[in-house]
């Protein structure tokens, strides 16, 4: 049996129940954290900033004449481009963010829990704390072996079967599409795991779950 026969004639589900085993994952705070504590010192900076020009400021009296000069243009210009290579340079600093096992071991959990659903849709006992046995390998799209981008997930998922061959190897392949803050969205075509919609066991239109896949992964 092929298999795009064998996902076809095994997952099944709506919607809700499609999006409901994403709803399973660890919640990660780091990304949040992160930015709020940048976006205080942003704060902190400006707020500093501002109180320094305004403290050279004369709000009553004469206005006092002073020189023109220099001086003042030429450090505003210096310290403004040491600024703008200083945060050029750190853009590159901290944890790489998307890399193949982080996204490996994101989307092996997901793509298993809704195996597992599809399971019990179609009425079939699955015992608790089920696993699928899936052999996960992603790979980037481009020069670089880590960050957003385009990558291929292959999902090799072994089925156990009876006779000399305790196991059987079928590849599922994911194209994906990851975003710097970690959500990535895995597409796969039609012959791996069917349309995006399939008949259900009482015969009902559904939309097939694993047509495509949603995710996030803690990019720090």
């Amino acid at each position: 049996m092929g298999s795009g026969v064998w996902l076809h004639s095994l997952l099944v589900a709506s919607a809700f129940d499609a999006w409901h085993p994403l709803f399973l994952s660890h919640p990660f705070y780091g990304p949040l954290v992160v930015g709020v504590v940048v976006s205080l010192i942003w704060i902190a900076a400006w707020v500093a900033g501002s109180w320094l020009l305004l403290r050279r400021r004369d709000f009553t009296g004469a206005p006092v004449s002073r020189r023109a000069g220099w001086v003042v243009p030429v450090r505003v210009a210096v310290v403004s481009a040491a600024l703008i290579a200083f945060l050029a340079n750190a853009s590159g600093w901290g944890p790489k963010g998307v890399t193949a096992g982080r996204l490996q071991a994101s989307i092996t959990p997901t793509f298993n829990n809704l195996t597992l659903l599809q399971q019990r849709e179609l009425g079939r006992t699955v015992p608790p704390g089920a696993r699928w046995n899936v052999l996960p390998s992603c790979s980037r799209r481009g020069s670089t072996p880590s960050g957003p981008g385009d990558w291929i997930c292959t999902l090799t998922v072994f089925i156990p079967q009876p006779g000399a061959m305790p196991f059987q190897q079928t590849p599922v392949t994911y194209d994906v599409t990851a975003q710097s803050n970690g959500c990535y969205k895995a597409e796969s075509p039609p012959s791996f795991v069917g349309q995006q919609t399939m008949r259900d066991a009482t015969g009902h239109q559904v939309v097939n779950p694993l047509f495509v896949l949603y995710g996030c992964l803690d990019p720090l």
